[in-house]
C-alpha cells in the first residue's frame, strides 16, 4: 500500500520518499522479503543464489510442462498436445488450516512451510486459484488450489467454479 510521505520530507530524493512510503505502508513480512530480494540480487549474491535460483525455475517449468496435456505456447518449439497428460493439477492450498489472528506468528523455516505449496505455480508463471474445499478437524476451511498451463486461465477458472459448485452441493 502506497503511504504518502510524512510532511517535510524531501519529495526531490526519491530514495527518501520510497523509504518513507514502505517503510510505513509494508508490514514487517513484506519489508523482509523486499530485503531478501534486494540481497539475492547484490554482486556477492548473485551468482550463489540468483543464476541458481534460475536454474531451479527452469527444472520447475520444465517438470510442469511434462505433465500438461495442452503445450506451452511460450516455448519457441511446443510440445505437441498430448493425450496422456492433464488438464489441470490439483493440490491442498497449504499444508495446514490458517492459523488464528493473534497467534504467535512462527519464527524461521517454520513460518515459510505453510506457503511452499503454493511456490511451484508462481515459480512457473502458471495461472493457478485458490477455493475452499472442506473445514479440517481444527473447523478452519482447507483450500483447493487448481494449477493450470500457461494460457489456459479459462480452464483453471472454469475448474475453480465447478469444485465450488460441488463443494456447496
Amino acid at each position: 500500500t502506497y503511504q504518502k510521505p510524512a510532511p517535510g520530507t524531501d519529495l526531490s530524493d526519491t530514495a527518501a520518499v520510497y523509504a518513507q512510503s514502505r517503510s510505513k505502508g509494508f508490514g514487517a513480512e513484506v519489508r523482509k522479503r523486499i530485503l531478501l530480494g534486494t540481497y539475492a540480487l547484490t554482486a556477492d549474491a548473485f551468482d550463489n543464489y540468483y543464476l541458481q535460483a534460475q536454474r531451479i525455475r527452469r527444472a520447475i517449468k520444465r517438470a510442469f510442462n511434462s505433465v500438461f496435456q495442452s503445450p506451452n505456447v511460450l516455448l519457441q518449439t511446443p510440445n505437441p498436445p498430448t493425450t496422456s497428460g492433464v488438464d489441470v493439477l490439483l493440490h491442498p492450498t497449504a499444508i495446514n488450516s490458517a492459523p488464528k489472528l493473534g497467534d504467535t506468528v512462527q519464527q524461521g523455516v517454520d513460518g515459510y512451510v505453510q506457503d511452499v505449496l503454493t511456490t511451484p505455480a508462481s515459480l512457473a508463471g502458471l495461472p493457478c486459484v485458490s477455493v475452499p474445499w472442506c473445514v479440517a478437524a481444527d473447523g478452519w476451511p482447507v483450500g483447493m488450489s487448481i494449477v493450470g498451463q500457461w494460457g489456459d486461465d479459462r480452464v483453471v477458472l472454469r475448474v475453480a467454479e465447478l469444485l465450488e459448485d460441488l463443494e456447496r452441493s
